[in-house]
């Protein structure tokens, strides 16, 4: 498997429960000797866009020299698109305060609606535009750069991003995230070479095939059927090497997230480390 330089690594690991502190992910970057850090509002600091909440998480990351690419807001623009863009407006002023380049936030939360109808699809963009439009246009008007992630059914795939792209007039940029292709059958690569010169950060995430019916494992279905799971970093059926060729091809300088869902096991992390790292 391809190596990468642990200072280019993000530990980007929503905290268990969801009440933990955020402090504890930072302490835990700083002990495994990461690079940097993501912050987002799962943890208890940011569930609000609390501007001393965001202060004490960015100084501790910054006392422990470690590098906060982007701020993740996990949001869901259809369910109520006015308050998530005035919501997302105040996430963006903290990323300013801070001198966070990039506002990385979520759109849909559609990740278990695999037979969802082209009606739908474009009901969706019709709700959406319009709110990723002025969340770009206010962020980039205190130098703030919006950033969204392949994922789920609607705002995933080549097409429907390159139409979310044109559609914003080509203010937002892109997060690849490594497994989210799944969901509509294809590969990760294909993005990442479609929008080369849009794709501003990387989530490593890696996935398996279901064999089961485990009630403890969340089981997605691809838009093609196919019943899969989460898989620990680098044993699952992502190609990560083909997908760090393509990034290296493409020469993609910025930094890459570990995606992780909660922090089950630090034996976990250490052992994704041993493998992709140099």
């Amino acid at each position: 498997m391809k190596k990468l330089n642990k200072k280019r690594l993000c530990l980007y690991t929503p905290p268990l429960p969801d009440n933990t502190s955020m402090l504890d992910t930072i302490e835990l970057a700083e002990t495994l000797g990461l690079g940097g850090i993501e912050l987002m509002n799962f943890c208890r600091e940011l569930k609000t866009p609390d501007i001393d909440g965001a202060a004490r998480l960015f100084n501790a990351a910054k006392e422990k020299d470690l590098y906060v690419p982007c701020l993740t807001v996990n949001s869901d623009i259809p369910t109520s698109p006015d308050e998530a863009v005035e919501t997302l407006k105040k996430y963006a002023d903290i990323c300013a305060a801070f001198g966070i380049k990039y506002l990385h936030h979520t759109i849909a939360k559609d990740f278990h609606c695999y037979d969802i109808s082209d009606i739908e699809i474009n009901r969706r963009f019709e709700v959406c535009i319009p709110a990723v439009k002025q969340v770009c246009e206010y962020a980039n008007s205190i130098n703030v750069s919006i950033l969204t992630e392949n994922q789920g059914f609607v705002f995933n795939g080549v097409s429907n991003m390159r139409r979310l792209y044109e559609r914003t007039g080509g203010k937002i940029g892109f997060i690849a995230d490594t497994g989210n292709t799944l969901f509509l059958d294809e590969k990760p690569e294909k993005f990442i070479k479609e929008f080369k010169d849009k794709v501003y950060h990387v989530h490593i995430k890696d996935y398996k095939i279901a064999d089961g019916d485990d009630p403890d494992e969340p089981i997605y279905i691809s838009r093609g059927g196919m019943r899969f799971t989460d898989a620990e970093i680098g044993t699952g059926i992502i190609p990560l090497d083909r997908v760090i060729n393509t990034l290296n091809d493409i020469n993609y300088r910025g930094m890459f997230s570990l995606e992780f869902n909660g922090v089950k096991d630090c034996e976990e992390i250490k052992r994704v480390l041993k493998r992709i790292t140099e």
